[in-house]
């Protein structure tokens, strides 16, 4: 009987082992970085990165004024607000609106003052705007009896 010794080398073993994980990292690398063919630039949205909100409030301070929703636009965090009515005395409503770490989103929300009766005595509109994922900034306007001022993330209605 003649026997043979085998030796086993795990140095090639090593040496794919290292390509795999190489190839692995590359393949990630380029698709972080990827510009498509055809020179079509990429969409803001669709860039990786971290996307996040920011909360606003509308308050109705007025003293017997509601405000009723009418519509929205914008950069709003899913679903979007729901319609509502705000009722005087203090009745609020929280908005999210999104916001991305390159970019500037804005949203609004339109409202019609009426007054008991559901006739319109003015409106108002809130814009709520977030940059860069983290700073924001909220304005609005009023017409007719009443007056809007803001104060944090919050905008006030109030009676003129």
């Amino acid at each position: 009987m003649n026997y043979e010794q085998v030796e086993i080398s795990n140095s090639k073993g090593s040496n794919m082992g290292m390509i795999l994980v190489l190839f692995i990292l590359l393949v990630i690398v380029t698709s972080l970085f990827h510009t498509p063919v055809g020179g079509e630039n990429l969409q803001e949205d669709n860039l990786p990165g971290i996307q996040s909100s920011q909360g606003f409030n509308v308050i109705n301070n007025t003293s017997e004024l509601l405000l009723q929703s009418t519509s929205f636009e914008g950069d709003f965090q899913s679903p979007g607000p729901a319609p509502h009515t705000l009722q005087p005395g203090g009745g609020s409503y929280h908005f999210e609106v999104t916001g991305s770490i390159l970019g500037y989103k804005s949203a609004y929300a339109y409202y019609n003052v009426t007054s008991g009766s559901y006739y319109v005595v003015g409106k108002v509109t809130v814009t709520m705007n977030v940059e860069n994922g983290y700073a924001w900034r909220i304005s609005a306007t009023g017409s007719g009896s009443i007056s809007v001022t803001t104060s944090g993330r919050n905008a006030i209605v109030r009676n003129a």
